[in-house]
Formats: structure tokens, C-alpha cells, sequence
């Protein structure tokens, strides 16, 4: 069971159009991010039941795509941020605001 929602521990909120992991359609989603993690509700400021919760603060603790040796080059530093960024940011790409 994920932990609630600590209401005085909300950074951000706000509406995103996030796309589904089955059924591939976009869908409306209340997003609330805490310092610990980011929640996705159904419904605007209803708290309960979420339908999915992510760790924030373990990211900064996993080891770094770009993390170098002394033989590594700059080129292949170059090619591992590039990896990096594009499957740090593939699920944010899958997630847009919603349209008016």
C-alpha cells in the first residue's frame, strides 16, 4: 500500500494527459508531487487511491549513466548522457499537458 498523501508536504499539482501502460490512450491524471514521491489521481485534490506512485528520492542515489573512468573518452562520455537523457525523459515525452 502506498503512503497517503501528506497535504502540507505537497511541492506541486496540477493536471497532465499521461499515456495508459496497456491500452496506450491518453488519459487525464492529477499529478501531486512531495519531496518522497510523485502521486497519480483520477480526480482533483482526492487524495486516496492513487493509480500511481513513484520514489523521488531514491533518483539521486542511483549511479549516474555518464559516470567516467580515467580511460574513458569524451566521446563515449557524449554517447552514454545522450542515452541517458533519452530514457530519463522517454516517460516525461509520454506525459503532455492536458488540451483546452
Amino acid at each position: 500500500m502506498p503512503p497517503p498523501v501528506d497535504v502540507s508536504e505537497i511541492r506541486k499539482e496540477g493536471w497532465i494527459q499521461k499515456e495508459s501502460a496497456v491500452i496506450r490512450t491518453f488519459r487525464k491524471r492529477w499529478m501531486v508531487l512531495t519531496p518522497d514521491h510523485l502521486y497519480s489521481f483520477k480526480g482533483e485534490k482526492k487524495y486516496v487511491d492513487p493509480t500511481e506512485v513513484c520514489e523521488t528520492r531514491a533518483a539521486p542515489t542511483q549511479p549516474h549513466a555518464h559516470t567516467a573512468s580515467p580511460s574513458t573518452t569524451e566521446a563515449e562520455l557524449g554517447r552514454r548522457r545522450h542515452h541517458h537523457r533519452r530514457s530519463t525523459c522517454a516517460s516525461v515525452a509520454r506525459s503532455s499537458p492536458p488540451t483546452t
